[in-house]
């Protein structure tokens, strides 16, 4: 599994420089792209805040 820092800068890299910046938006299956997305930082999320919460 990638470390918390790698999916951060996936999502960096992707959502916010690929898709914001340079404006480079899937062609086809953009429903799909989005929900993938959003389970990715959903799941990143809770991983983060399951990790403050055992603290």
């Amino acid at each position: 599994m990638r470390s918390p820092t790698e999916r951060f800068n996936d999502f960096l890299e992707v959502l916010h420089i690929k898709y914001f910046y340079n404006g480079e938006y899937p062609r086809e299956g953009l429903e799909e792209e989005f929900h993938k997305w959003f389970r990715r930082v959903e799941d990143y999320i809770s991983s983060l805040e399951s990790k403050v919460k055992s603290r």
